[in-house]
């Protein structure tokens, strides 16, 4: 098989979009002007390996997506973790693969399902673990876009598709192994993320924050050469009962991020209320919740960093076990970190949460940080992460600095169906028209009536049971079609459909792209044999 490489420079960054036709050896990727390839590769962002194809082939740490050429076959790759996800549907005798989502209902020329108000509970299924996560999702015209996590893609010529696991982990016995692991593996990206064969080369910019997470993954960044940092003056407090405005406390991480040697930024996480160019609109349009649109305010410095963050921390750093096949899974509390993709592809980045990066040996992990020898770190109280903490402490942190408190910077969208006191006043005034337009639209639907219907009576009937002290709950996707704000997938994905229109890659004669757009474009065709 070959690749025929078709850059667009009209789309995002990283953005990329793969056809397979039923019997060509020919693979046909168009992509955004920051995407890497070779003659038997394409990827955006980096891998802990050489960078050539077979280090991509055998990387155990992968951060972004691409694909390989591997005999008669071609293998699509996506990011270690859940944090984003590959997308795949078949049109005829043709497979699209992508990591956009919007990219792939463009290239599909189709839409999402005006009247299914299910998509964010769908995509967000995946915190339960890919193996519980939803498989699919519906469009518009009756398709089924598939939904790829973790697992790597196998395609020949004939569309038959298989799945394999990328390469083991090794185990972890103590701190050192596990650490050391760590270090080791986020060189190797760095490595892979500066090598002078790339068009694009990338730097470590860290976080960091009064918590756990941050500052030992910011130790590690610093400890790979990273000079930079970024931190948010304030937070959240995580169960203040109000999550709709929320009060904010302090946590400012300058301090120690200046104490660990690097150059600290200072941003205010509620910033985006101030932005009048709807900022959370391409955090909603992932489907992972939107948590992450405080970081909006980080666009001018993300391009062309490898980001370090902490997320999921909480899961893997806390003393609270599950199941190994959970962990194996990745389970996670919550879906922070998750609703970067199109802001990451858009601005040319590359996310690197390390805590979620070994989940799946979280049992050998849970033992270390229970071991003896972690004691001196140990504070004996409900807010415990042995590991972050001797890695801070180690670089010379005080114990009082950091860790004391539970906050977050991240804005949950998800835990409440009625957020618009969450969104900056112009997107929710625009959420409010749009929606009030596609109601009236679907309200022409008599089997979108119905099911109104059904939610009012059932909503009446929950009410009235928990009035008589009945322990009554609605099912979430009957609340979404009464909430002020259950169309805001649709609307975000709306937003960001003009993004994907420059795309040809649905032209099933693939020298027509050349001729319709040779201003944006540049070819070249790369084999293997």
């Amino acid at each position: 098989m070959k690749f025929r490489m078709q850059m667009n420079g009209a789309l995002p960054r990283l953005a990329w979009c793969a056809r397979l036709e039923r019997g060509s050896e020919v693979v046909t990727v168009e992509h955004g002007p920051w995407v890497e390839s070779q003659e038997d590769f394409f990827f955006e962002g980096g891998w802990a390996g050489p960078y050539d194809r077979r280090g991509l082939l055998g990387a155990k740490t992968v951060l972004g997506s691409g694909a390989v050429l591997s005999d008669d076959q071609v293998v699509f790759i996506p990011s270690s973790h859940t944090l984003e996800r590959l997308h795949f549907c078949r049109d005829g005798d043709c497979l699209f693969v992508s990591n956009s989502f919007i990219y792939l209902l463009a290239a599909l020329d189709d839409e999402i399902d005006p009247m299914h108000v299910e998509y964010e509970l769908e995509f967000l299924s995946v915190v339960k673990g890919y193996h519980r996560a939803r498989k699919w999702v519906p469009t518009a015209q009756g398709r089924r876009i598939q939904l790829q996590y973790y697992r790597r893609l196998r395609i020949d010529c004939d569309l038959n598709i298989y799945t394999d696991s990328p390469p083991a982990l090794p185990h972890f016995g103590t701190y050192e192994d596990y650490v050391g692991y760590l270090e080791g593996t986020m060189q190797q990206v760095l490595g892979n993320a500066s090598d002078s064969r790339r068009s694009i080369t990338y730097k470590p910019l860290a976080t960091v924050s009064t918590g756990y997470d941050s500052p030992a993954c910011a130790v590690i960044a610093r400890k790979c050469g990273g000079t930079e940092a970024v931190t948010f003056c304030s937070a959240r407090m995580e169960f203040n009962g109000d999550v709709g405005n929320p009060q904010d406390a302090c946590d400012d991480g300058g301090k120690i991020g200046r104490q660990l040697g690097f150059n600290v930024m200072e941003f205010d996480r509620s910033l985006y209320f101030e932005d009048k160019g709807i900022p959370e609109a391409e955090f909603l349009a992932t489907g992972n919740g939107g948590d992450d649109v405080v970081m909006s305010v980080l666009a001018e410095h993300l391009p062309g960093t490898v980001f370090f963050t902490g997320f999921r921390g909480d899961t893997i750093w806390d003393f609270e076990p599950q199941a190994i096949e959970d962990s194996a899974q990745f389970k996670s509390k919550d879906p922070s970190g998750a609703s970067l993709g199109e802001f990451r592809l858009r601005l040319g980045f590359i996310h690197a949460p390390l805590p979620v990066l070994t989940m799946p040996r979280h049992d050998e992990i849970l033992r270390i940080s229970q071991s003896p020898e972690m004691d001196p770190w140990r504070l004996g109280n409900t807010y415990d992460r042995p590991i972050p903490r001797r890695l801070a402490e180690s670089a010379g942190i005080e114990r009082e600095a950091f860790g004391q408190e539970k906050k977050a910077i991240t804005q949950p969208f998800w835990v409440t169906l009625d957020n618009g006191a969450m969104l900056s006043a112009g997107s929710h005034q625009a959420l409010m028209a749009f929606s009030e337009e596609l109601e009236s639209r679907n309200r022409q639907s008599m089997r979108h009536r119905l099911r109104r219907m059904q939610a009012t009576l059932y909503h009446w009937i929950v009410w009235r049971g928990n009035n008589l002290g009945l322990p009554l709950r609605m099912p979430i996707s009957l609340r979404l079609l009464i909430s002020q704000t259950g169309y805001k997938f649709h609307w975000a994905v709306a937003q960001l459909r003009d993004r994907y229109r420059p795309t040809m890659i649905g032209l099933r004669d693939p020298t027509s792209i050349l001729a319709m757009a040779p201003a944006a474009s540049k070819v070249a065709s790369h084999g293997s044999n």
